[in-house]
């Protein structure tokens, strides 16, 4: 691939306003990213891969590993030559997007389909993609915790000794999930690159960490222990952990430039507008027409009785946004009264991903019997 430097390509999804705030780059592999595309979906990554180009337009980046391939994607340029390749980019999962998005604007997908899906647009969790924003012949890195999360069967099996920022039981979702094999797994951080720490708990000379809440996150750890690979996440199976007085990099932010789309929309509500004789134990589902930002809906959702003769509030909410549907689920702590018409409002500030804003949105339905 003695031609990749000259076919990097960077790509700017450009817009006279960018997407929210600036996003930590995610060092990861293409086996992580086809494993999980739901957690990485969005996301800015890098990974080491193999370029393959199994036909004249679709390029293909794996490891040997791999379940299958990360398909790769230009804005307008030619894409890298084949060989190793170190791609920095935009990862989603196509079948989560539309043809519409804008996020593929200027790209062709057509190549792409016609390879994969007989030119159908694919379900979810099938074909996962990543916008090529630039792409380089990698250099070899120096053991330590990036080249481990770049590069896991590198060090598969080898005793190392890492330093990185404590992030507790992944309280940032640094990571996908954890790989479960021990009680106190933990997380720890550098840069753009993040692994778990299995078989020790987060204590030593001077430290006692707790891993469930964030007192102690960011304090430096210096891990020595045996590194493990399987479906796409990594470990350091630790045999000893000491404070380190030396800081771990801090994370690296990328700034990605965004093309808005269309405004979203409330696509489907249960219960549905004006229902009447709804069960006092209902919880309200609010589907969008577009992935939305979650911490957007914080101090945005309001619930209340419009009936003149409630003499009390509703009970309390709680709402979470899920990505997979696109649904947010406000749950009453307690039974809504009887007889009761229930407003909720969705205020102005809620936004899609990419910052464009939700109108604001009532819906009212009313309580029966039970």
């Amino acid at each position: 691939m003695t031609h990749i430097a000259r076919a990097a390509c960077l790509v700017l999804l450009a817009s006279a306003s960018a997407w929210g705030q600036a996003a930590s780059r995610t060092a990861t592999t293409p086996e992580a990213l086809a494993q999980y595309p739901l957690f990485f979906h969005g996301r800015q990554v890098i990974v080491r891969g193999t370029l393959q180009h199994p036909s004249a337009d679709v390029a293909s980046l794996r490891t040997g590993d791999s379940a299958r391939p990360v398909f790769l994607l230009s804005k307008g340029g030619a894409l890298p030559d084949e060989g190793p390749a170190e791609i920095r980019g935009e990862f989603w999962d196509l079948g989560r997007l539309t043809a519409e998005d804008p996020h593929l604007t200027g790209v062709n997908v057509d190549p792409l389909l016609a390879r994969v899906s007989d030119g159908r647009w694919p379900a979810q969790n099938q074909v996962p993609i990543l916008l090529v924003q630039s792409a380089e012949e990698p250099a070899r890195l120096p053991p330590g915790l990036r080249a481990i999360a770049l590069e896991p069967a590198r060090f598969e099996g080898q005793s190392v000794t890492v330093i990185g920022r404590f992030r507790g039981a992944n309280l940032y979702g640094d990571l996908p999930q954890a790989p479960s094999v021990g009680r106190w797994d933990f997380v720890i951080q550098s840069a753009d690159a993040a692994v778990w720490v299995t078989g020790e708990r987060p204590r030593g000379k001077g430290f006692n960490f707790d891993a469930s809440t964030r007192l102690d996150t960011g304090r430096s750890l210096e891990v020595t222990g045996v590194v493990r690979s399987q479906r796409g996440l990594v470990w350091i199976e630790a045999a000893s952990l000491e404070l380190s007085t030396t800081p771990a990099p801090a994370a690296i932010v990328d700034v990605p430039i965004r093309t808005q789309g269309p405004p979203p929309q409330v696509a489907f509500t249960l219960p549905v507008d004006e229902e009447t004789d709804v069960s006092p134990s209902t919880k309200v589902r609010i589907q969008f027409t577009r992935d939305m930002a979650p911490e957007s809906f914080r101090d945005r959702v309001r619930v209340s009785y419009i009936d003149r003769n409630a003499q009390n509030p509703p009970p309390a909410t709680t709402s979470e946004y899920h990505r997979d549907n696109r649904v947010l689920e406000i749950t009453f702590k307690a039974p809504i009264e009887r007889f009761r018409t229930v407003k909720v409002e969705l205020l102005e500030g809620v936004t899609a991903t990419d910052g464009a804003s939700l109108a604001p949105y009532t819906l009212t339905f009313s309580v029966g019997a039970g």
